[in-house]
């Protein structure tokens, strides 16, 4: 035992812990502890080692420079900076691992100790200069969720701004998990928001390098998010009307955060269960300020709303969402997204030519079939802006449409649904859903005019898109609506066509995915309708919805030269690439190269005046493809989505087939109208379906190596062809790559290998190319995150633990002052370990998930004042 006189000089700082606590992961404080820390010490209890002279022991505590910590956290010693504030955002730096606390409410704890025990630490905001292809994540340590008891919840949200613009959600991640993530898809300042919308978490928040992967993928908010309507939501009940869960759920909402007097009405008349519904959901400013209170701010105004009512606006409509998903009767709440067309219009005359239609090899293709089947028709629906049906060169070739703007403004013909699909205009000229119809199937061979791709496809003109209202032209559930006609399944206009359409072509984006869009679709294309989408003009490898939803064929520009053309979207969800027209630059405005050319129209004091237009875009490019498999159709009128899908997989209807495999810029390749005509033949006749071609698969598909100079991968073969592996080539001089576990043919397992001390701390990307006898190759990415300084600055206070180096019981506890530095000024001398770790969220509990938590190298022998016994901490991951 202590002598008495080292207890009565016993120093605040330093106490000693009479429960003795096995030191387990996590490691328990108890709150005797923490009194006794606060307060002084008193004696009693067992020492290690020579009991006649105590010694004094010190260090200091580190971790990663890249380590940071929130700075607010709920932990009363913790130093506190308000980061709650969109408008003085915490800066981090673009590689930081951060650990942090947030909660929608009060906690209820010990106010003594807890600075968030009776008011919201709802949102987190931090400031950070962002790579394209970086990954922000979130992991929520304390995570739970039960649908039957959604008051026990705690769980985070992730949200993305511009910070040069905050009326921008650029994205967010908002699931039902442990994890949330966000990719960036282009360079510059933002603001991240953690906020809480569910009780309260520790999380750690990461900044992955580009070409690292996050360890969860939300589909519904990967990618960049679309522009929707705040306020709106479509909603599916499962087993009672939407309105009746909307209530329901929002009153579950309203009594956890005070979200009170919150309006949810149904916008639309598809009550049953059999659809969705459009449902609004609004605000008054005393509701808003209710809001506000229950989040935390005694102002009674959200620091985000009064830095962007719209920016609030979109990220209040998503939190609603998610409220609503939580809900047992809902089967699905999705944002109403908005759309627009895929293509831009050129200001010059344009030149009668039509380039696109011998770049796909059409002429020779329409020597087999100008596409009129033996028997019955070849529906295509052009879900568009609508048609002008008094133009002559479609106007023979139209069946029954549906005009689905829900909006008067949008629809800008008095009134909202209705039996004409007529396009009222854009106020711009342009008559985008008659362009697209003209490119699938104007009347050919007549003399005037242009040429379709199939001359003897029937056009169903389903209006959805209109004049553009705050920036957009039509709505997603707009869209679910115009889908639902086109198969032949209801639908609020309570008719249906004559005969469902055997194509949909899909000249509009929005951005990002939804549940009901993902859902309708898949059904679509499970009845054996072929859906055609553009892939987008942002030049961005983003995914474009709906081109990018499973089942659709995403179809990127190629221009003149058969080329990507500058403005078209690519990356790995395009399937195809077909003529959309070329760049600006390097060629005469009046090029007709840079365009495709098909109807149009210009009204002049009241009367339309029909004509020819040239537009650009992957808007072009889609129908180029659905007129071709409406030529196909027409040969082979079984062609089902999966047919489809095989053939553009297996190069064989493109100019990919001594190469074939997704490549980045080019997908499957570009459309060859008359390979795909001869495959229809092929299965007309009996034939089967090509195999697929050896392709090279790497697992991982990717690998990012953070202080570890070496990892294993498999490579194999994704395909039915034989193939041998023929070389390896790597792209830097610091990797390299072995084969150590293969079979004949080269497939097997690889060692990679990292010369980290050719290195200096940074990011760095490699690139492995293998190869093989086919000609099919892959490259495979390696990047390797160097440096990991370690620096005290990053550390909120840490507890630090003296243990018997013996028996492993707590014999001693301290804090660290501002600097990170520890000392236990009188201990006996012994063997001991020292142990630390932070306690952000006042529980009493360190070394958890989302503390810190490290010790000591060696153990401490104390025969003498000891210094110097330094070490580090790290962030605990689950």
């Amino acid at each position: 035992m202590f002598p008495r006189r080292h207890q009565d000089a016993c120093m605040p700082a330093v106490c000693r812990q009479t429960v003795h606590t096995r030191l387990l992961s996590p490691f328990t404080v108890s709150s005797l502890a923490l009194t006794i820390m606060l307060s002084g010490c008193s004696g009693g209890g067992g020492g290690s080692g020579d009991t006649t002279s105590p010694y004094a022991l010190s260090g200091q505590i580190s971790t990663s420079a890249r380590n940071d910590v929130d700075s607010d956290v709920n932990n009363l010693n913790a130093v506190y900076v308000s980061n709650n504030n969109p408008a003085s955002p915490q800066a981090i730096r673009n590689d930081a691992i951060v650990q942090g606390f947030a909660s929608a409410a009060g906690t209820g704890g010990d106010s003594g100790r807890e600075r968030f025990a009776t008011t919201a630490d709802s949102d987190d905001y931090y400031l950070v200069d962002l790579q394209a292809g970086q990954t922000v994540e979130l992991e929520i340590n304390d995570y739970q969720f039960d649908i039957t008891s959604p008051e026990d919840a705690n769980d985070l949200d992730l949200y993305l701004f511009r910070a040069d613009n905050p009326d921008a959600l650029i994205t967010y991640s908002a699931g039902f998990s442990s994890t949330e993530n966000m990719r960036i898809n282009s360079d510059g300042r933002y603001l991240i928001n953690v906020n809480a919308f569910r009780g309260d978490s520790k999380y750690i928040l990461r900044i992955l390098a580009p070409g690292i992967t996050a360890s969860s993928v939300s589909s519904d908010s990967a990618g960049q998010l679309p522009i929707f309507v705040a306020g709106e939501a479509i909603v599916k009940s499962k087993t009672v009307s939407a309105a009746s869960a909307v209530s329901k759920s929002l009153n579950i909402r309203s009594q956890l955060v005070s979200n009170k007097g919150l309006s949810a009405k149904l916008s639309k008349v598809a009550t049953g269960q059999d659809r969705a519904a459009l449902v609004s959901l609004q605000r008054d400013d005393s509701q808003r300020r209710s809001l506000a209170r229950a989040a935390g701010y005694s102002s009674n105004t959200d620091p985000l709303y009064a830095l962007s009512a719209d920016g609030w606006a979109m990220r209040q409509t998503l939190i609603d969402i998610k409220t609503l998903n939580q809900q047992d009767d809902v089967e699905y709440a999705s944002p109403n997204l908005l759309y627009r067309p895929l293509a831009t219009t050129p200001n010059d005359p344009y030149y009668a030519e039509q380039w696109h239609l011998e770049a796909i090899n059409l002429p020779q293709a329409w020597d087999i079939t100008t596409g009129t089947p033996a028997s019955g028709t070849v529906v295509v629906a052009v879900i568009d802006t609508g048609i002008l049906p008094g133009h002559p060169d479609i106007n023979g070739k139209l069946v029954d449409g549906y005009d689905f703007i829900s909006n008067a403004e949008r629809a800008d013909d008095g009134d909202g649904i209705d039996g004409d699909p007529t396009d009222e205009g854009d106020g711009s000229g342009t008559y985008h859903g008659t362009h697209v119809a003209g490119i699938i199937g104007a009347l050919s061979n007549n003399g005037t005019g242009v040429s379709g791709v199939s001359w003897g496809a029937e056009i169903m003109p389903v209006r959805m898109l209109g004049k553009e209202v705050s920036g957009s032209a039509g709505t997603s559930y707009d869209l679910l609506q115009a889908l639902r006609y086109a198969a032949g399944m209801t639908n609020d206009s309570t008719t249906l066509p004559t005969k469902p359409a055997d194509i949909i072509n899909l000249s509009l984006g929005g951005g990002s995915s939804n549940t009901p869009e993902r859902n309708l679709l898949a059904d679509i294309v499970d009845a054996g309708i072929i859906v055609v989408a553009a892939a987008g003009n942002e030049s961005s490898s983003a995914p474009s919805y709906p081109a990018a939803y499973d089942g659709v064929i995403s179809v990127a520009s190629s221009d003149y030269d058969g080329n990507l053309s500058s403005f078209s979207n690519y990356g790995s969800t395009i399937d195809l690439r077909a003529p959309g027209g070329g760049a600006v630059i390097d060629t005469p405005t009046n090029d007709y190269r840079n365009y495709i050319l098909s109807l149009g129209g210009e009204e002049t004091l009241g009367v339309m005046q029909y004509g020819y237009a040239q537009l650009r875009g992957t808007s072009m490019a889609a129908p180029v493809v659905a007129g071709a498999f409406a030529l196909a159709k027409a040969v082979y009128p079984a062609l089902t989505p999966e047919q489809a899908q095989t053939l553009i997989s297996t190069c064989s209807i493109t100019d990919q087939a001594t190469d074939c495999e997704q490549k980045y810029r080019t997908g499957y390749g570009n459309l060859d109208a008359l390979k795909l005509v001869q495959e229809a033949q092929n299965l007309a006749n009996g034939g089967s379906l090509p195999l697929p071609p050896a392709r090279l698969v790497a697992t991982p598909d990717s690998l990012a190596l953070n202080e570890q100079s070496s990892a294993s991968i498999s490579i194999s073969n994704g395909g039915s062809e034989a193939a041998t592996v023929s070389s390896v080539a790597s792209s830097r001089d610091w990797l390299s790559v072995q084969a150590t576990d293969v079979d004949a043919f080269g497939f097997g397992q690889y060692d990679i290998s990292v010369d980290l001390a050719a290195l200096d701390d940074g990011y760095y990307i490699g690139t492995l190319t293998f190869a093989l006898d086919t000609g099919n190759e892959l490259d495979f990415q390696v990047v390797v995150l160097t440096g990991n300084d370690s620096s005290p600055a990053n550390l909120t206070p840490q507890t630090v633990q003296l243990a018997s180096a013996q028996t492993n019981e707590v014999l001693y506890t301290t804090s660290t002052d501002g600097n990170a530095r520890y000392s236990f000024p009188a201990v006996p001398a012994g063997e001991y370990r020292v142990y630390a770790g932070s306690d952000i969220d006042a529980d009493g509990t360190i070394c958890d998930a989302g503390e810190t938590c490290g010790e000591s190298q060696e153990i401490v022998t104390l025969d003498q004042d000891t210094t110097g016994v330094d070490f580090s901490v790290t962030i605990q991951s689950e």
